[in-house]
């Protein structure tokens, strides 16, 4: 009796820790979430966009750390008849990291959406303006805390960020940037295509941000360490970008 009043107390304390956390909170400060498994409830948020098989959702309270987004994914497209781009909402759900194949980044996300509550209605959706909000622009140096500061140096590979799960520094590694505006809405001024599209009909871009590398053929190089250091490492990071926004041609 006492061992089960024991784990009764803990899943108690759990669900209370679990229970009106923000998004950022939950995205926490590195890759993977530590919510990952757990159901949250009391989740607050201004819906910014929809998909075919969700909904982006951003916290209306921001923290203003750099190394967390304040907005997350929530897939269900049975959920979708019951927002609308400009809710603001409540929500209980199951956070969970998904990917659809083991080549590519985990991304965190809701499922199972419940008891969602509309608390208002047609409130402004303002995306961030990526090189101008938050302070906040690509690095153009580095691209990973895990590559020894060099893309090309992946010894053992612990360039797995399953398995590492590093800390975000997104100021300083590209890969972290845009790991920090998992789910957001963005804006890119002026961009310029750097490839042709993919089969996905996706295409890396670089923004009106400050860039180093570029070439002749208008394109952006990454080379190792050396004199030129790691210039342009960002073009490397937008693969990140790639990820989030092809996620729903992922046959899910």
């Amino acid at each position: 009796m006492r061992l089960l009043a024991n784990v009764i107390a803990t899943l108690s304390v759990c669900s209370l820790l679990a229970d009106g956390l923000t998004i950022s909170q939950i995205n926490g400060y590195k890759f993977l979430s530590d919510y990952s498994g757990q159901a949250v409830a009391g989740i607050k948020g201004l819906v910014t966009a929809k998909g075919p098989a969700g909904f982006f959702l951003r916290s209306t309270t921001l923290d203003l750390d750099p190394r967390s987004s304040n907005s997350i994914y929530v897939f269900s497209s049975g959920a979708l008849k019951n927002v609308s781009v400009g809710d603001i909402i409540t929500l209980d759900a199951n956070v969970t990291e998904y990917r659809s194949s083991v080549d590519y980044l985990y991304l965190t996300e809701l499922v199972s959406p419940k008891n969602i509550k509309v608390l208002s209605t047609g409130n402004a959706v303002k995306p961030i303006v990526i090189g101008e909000s938050l302070l906040k622009w690509p690095p153009t140096e580095q691209f990973s805390s895990l590559d020894s500061l060099d893309v090309f140096s992946l010894p053992n590979n612990k360039s797995r960020i399953s398995a590492e799960n590093p800390w975000l520094w997104p100021l300083l590694f590209g890969l972290d940037f845009w790991e920090s505006f998992s789910g957001e809405l963005v804006t890119v001024k002026r961009p310029t295509a750097l490839s042709k599209p993919s089969s996905f009909g996706d295409t890396w871009v670089v923004g009106s941000w400050r860039a180093t590398g570029q070439n002749k053929r208008g394109g952006l190089t990454s080379v190792d360490r050396g004199i030129l250091g790691n210039p342009s490492r960002q073009v490397h990071s937008l693969t990140a970008t790639h990820r989030f926004e092809s996620r729903g041609n992922s046959n899910r």
